[in-house]
């Protein structure tokens, strides 16, 4: 006979718990007594209740584990539920009570935990949002690429380039570059929105600023960018970027095609340049590769990317010139910043670069130079 367990009884009748003594009664259930003193046996029993009768609830957190019973009877337990209870799933309540105990398990979980989401931030998301954008309507595609381009066109000037220079570029695009439908070529004046900039948008088309063709060397320079965006057409990397942004609720209206509330949402994340850095990588070896195929050497690309560094390299030199001769008013002193805090400040403009969508540029070189001297040795 096992020893009676101590429990708390409510009878559906009175609010107030009453104390009784609980044993199993042969594996079918349990028999229940009423009793202010400890008693030897439970016998002559109140109440007797059968296992499919009973609704166990677990001890989860401060609370302890208590049955629910028919006619809004209860029983609570006054720590953990005897082992011989034979109600389903009570291992496993009595499990997370344990876990909730215990520090080591916690700690582990927090782990697992931050884990998970790491690798789904970083690999679950993007690998999802690149298979879903490939079954997007195309209605969509034209609708959120449409009010984009309408944007990008609102942010920036009419082209100053020679219109002679963008029907070459135009045609050299087509022959050269595009791939099925070719996209549509707007040359715009970048200013402070775009600045030196090409933006590839879902409605097959690629805005291409005068900053950028001005700062390339020749013509080759600007295919090659030019297959950068193809290759961000081709791949619909900017779907990518929208879905990876706007998640599940967005992911549902754009593939129901119901776009009132998810397009200016769309817009805005597409007007902003950046890509992440794998997509800026795709984007980059579908150039290379195509580049290659119609013999024009991706060294183009590698040139106008060196330029942009460059070009960034003289804005940051200016920048610290303008630095050293800025002038902190302290207590009423004038003095200049210190090499230390110039040092603190360029330390913090790196680390903001870092954490910018685009690869460093001299990294993206660096891998079309190794893909150049592979292509070089096939030959």
């Amino acid at each position: 006979m096992k020893r009676p367990v101590e429990v708390k009884f409510y009878d559906g009748i009175l609010a107030e718990a009453r104390r009784a003594w609980i044993v199993p009664d042969q594996q079918q259930g349990i028999v229940l007594k009423l009793d202010e003193d400890v008693p030897v046996q439970v016998s002559a029993a109140d109440f007797y209740f059968s296992y499919p009768d009973m609704a166990y609830i677990g001890g989860v957190g401060g609370r302890k584990p208590i049955i629910e019973l028919p006619e809004e009877r209860r029983i609570e337990f006054l720590s953990k539920a005897p082992h011989w209870l034979g109600i389903k799933h009570k291992d496993i309540y009595h499990a997370i009570w344990k876990f909730e105990r215990s520090p080591i398990l916690i700690f582990f979980s927090m782990i697992i935990v931050i884990s998970a989401v790491i690798v789904i931030l970083k690999w679950g998301i993007p690998y999802s949002a690149k298979q879903l954008a490939k079954f997007l309507p195309e209605q969509t595609l034209v609708e959120v690429g449409n009010r984009t381009e309408q944007q990008l066109i609102a942010q920036t000037q009419p082209s100053t380039l020679p219109e002679e220079q963008q029907m070459r570029l135009k045609t050299l695009y087509e022959q050269k570059i595009a791939v099925g439908k070719p996209a549509k070529i707007i040359f715009r004046q970048g200013g402070s929105s775009m600045g030196m900039n090409a933006a590839a948008i879902p409605n097959n088309t690629i805005i291409v600023t005068d900053e950028l063709v001005k700062i390339s060397g020749t013509d080759e320079e600007v295919l090659a960018v030019l297959a950068h965006e193809q290759g961000h057409l081709v791949q619909k990397h900017s779907m990518q970027k929208v879905i990876s942004n706007l998640g599940a609720a967005g992911l549902f209206a754009l593939v129901t095609g119901d776009l009132s509330d998810v397009v200016t949402a769309s817009v805005v994340v597409l007007t902003d340049a950046g890509y992440s850095q794998a997509i800026e990588l795709d984007a980059d070896d579908y150039a290379m590769q195509h580049l290659h195929q119609q013999q024009i050497s991706s060294i183009h690309l590698s040139n106008f990317l060196q330029r942009v560094e460059n070009a960034r390299i003289l804005a940051e030199e200016s920048q610290t010139l303008k630095m050293k001769n800025f002038t902190l008013n302290i207590d009423g002193k004038d003095r200049h910043l210190t090499e230390t805090e110039l040092k603190w400040i360029r330390l913090i403009g790196k680390f903001k670069k870092y954490l910018e969508s685009h690869l460093e540029l001299d990294k993206r070189i660096q891998r079309i130079h190794a893909f150049n001297d592979q292509a070089n040795h096939r030959i």
